[in-house]
């Protein structure tokens, strides 16, 4: 089955969304409510028909992301958007994904996108057999 939907909204740096806070005498981590809400807006967009799909095996991911500026990384990018897939119960778990493809856009460098246009369109597929014999493949050519 292949999944693609799109969700507009930049996701925000995962490295710059947590703070310390603390849970009685525990120190712990804590989402900030630019997080939460950019969540809350992914979860809200995910098409009714891939809600609870918790697809499961393995998984190939591609992310096109459309970004307002250049400064954004796409490693911070792909684990906020692999947790709201999971959390969103799109995909069973993020340790299934064998296979992530990115792909980083500037809205402002297309004349057809705005700045309404950021956000990211997301195709899930299972990994082929091709592709799960590539490790091997190239381990050979290297001895």
């Amino acid at each position: 089955m292949n999944v693609v939907f799109s969700v507009l909204g930049q996701p925000p740096s995962k490295s710059n969304s947590y703070r310390i806070g603390k849970f009685g005498n525990k120190a712990t981590l804590v989402k900030s409510k630019h997080l939460k809400s950019y969540e809350a807006g992914f979860h809200v967009q995910i098409p009714c028909k891939y809600r609870g799909l918790l697809l499961e095996g393995r998984l190939r991911i591609e992310l096109y992301c459309a970004f307002n500026w250049a400064a954004p990384d796409l490693d911070n990018a792909s684990k906020i958007l692999l947790d709201c897939l999971q959390s969103g119960q799109v995909i069973k778990n993020d340790n299934l994904v064998y296979e992530l493809h990115m792909y980083k856009y500037i809205a402002k460098e297309f004349k057809t996108l705005s700045k309404q246009d950021v956000g990211v369109i997301i195709s899930i597929d299972k990994q082929e057999t091709q592709e799960v014999n590539m490790y091997e493949q190239l381990l050979a050519k290297l001895t």
